[in-house]
């Protein structure tokens, strides 16, 4: 299956196994496994990243924050 992982966590809820190999960031398996807390989630590749994840690096996101604060439910 191919899609958004939010989307892809989702239908992994459907799936009748006991593991979850998400192959995409860490955040993606994070998701995987906040929706699916009884099944096993790996990452094959510990070091794979996307334009998002390298188009937002902290420093720069807690700085913005800073300068226009939001209330974070």
């Amino acid at each position: 299956m191919i899609g958004d992982s939010l989307e892809l966590s989702r239908k992994a809820r459907e799936f009748d196994g006991d593991v979850i190999a998400f192959c995409g960031v860490w955040f993606m398996a994070e998701t995987a496994k906040v929706l699916n807390p009884n099944r096993i989630v790996v990452v094959p590749d510990k070091n794979a990243s996307c334009s998002l994840v390298e188009g937002c690096p902290v420093d720069q996101v807690r700085a913005y924050k800073r300068v226009h604060p939001i209330m974070w439910w």
